[in-house]
């Protein structure tokens, strides 16, 4: 799954990272900000809360829950090259987590292969949002990365998570990555596919729309799902 030798220059989608301080924001909650003594007025003390400016714009500075995980690039390679002219403000990082003992019952096997989430076989559930990462001596354990739980790194932020760089995918694995990625974030919607909105750019025709309404009616059916 990881090559030997993994460039320390550059980060490269998939690129697994330790000690990232991943934030859980939770918007229920009361919210406590960061503040910088104004005045007192009687009893009361009055704060200025602390911001910092990124990107051209004023960030209130928080408390939020967090907590110390490994994390694995998903900003595709173009993205998060360390020689990419004009980079952009951000890259995109999302969280492996401890393999749950549900996941290992079943179709753990699936999971295991990162099944190709566009395969012919509808019996089997791809675990879209979900990616194996198996066990290396660099991890204490087999992982699975969350395509759900991601978070945003400054650019400037860059060097440092650079240093983070625990293990680099190898070519086939990388590119599994960016497949599985896509289908959990782009695969299409029951009531698409039944409008014949899968493709978007690709209009059909009224009896096309027909036809194909009922050969995903079929495929479902046959998938257990109706």
């Amino acid at each position: 799954m990881f090559i030997d030798l993994p460039d320390r220059s550059t980060l490269r989608q998939g690129d697994i990272i330790s000690d990232v301080l991943f934030p859980l924001p939770r918007l229920t909650s009361s919210f406590t900000f960061l503040g910088k003594f104004r005045e007192k007025v009687g009893d009361e003390v009055c704060l200025d809360a602390l911001t910092e400016t990124y990107n051209k714009h004023n960030w209130l500075i928080a408390h939020v829950q967090s907590q110390f995980s490994y994390c694995a690039v998903l900003s595709q390679c173009c993205d998060v090259n360390i020689l990419k002219d004009r980079p952009p403000p951000s890259f995109i990082l999302c969280r492996m987590l401890p393999v749950p003992d549900i996941l290992r019952r079943g179709d753990f096997q699936i999971l295991r292969d990162n099944i190709d989430p566009y395969g012919p076989d509808l019996t089997q559930r791809p675990f879209f949002r979900l990616f194996y990462i198996e066990h290396d001596s660099s991890l204490p354990h087999d992982f699975i990365v969350d395509y759900a739980q991601v978070m945003t790194v400054a650019w400037k932020d860059y060097d440092q998570i650079l240093k983070k760089k625990l293990l680099q995918m190898d070519d086939v694995n990388r590119a599994k990555f960016r497949v599985k990625a896509g289908a959990s974030l782009g695969r299409p919607a029951k009531e698409d596919i039944d409008a014949g909105l899968a493709d978007p750019w690709s209009p059909l025709p009224a009896s096309a729309h027909s036809f194909l309404s009922r050969l995903s009616r079929a495929a479902r059916i046959l998938a257990g799902i109706e």
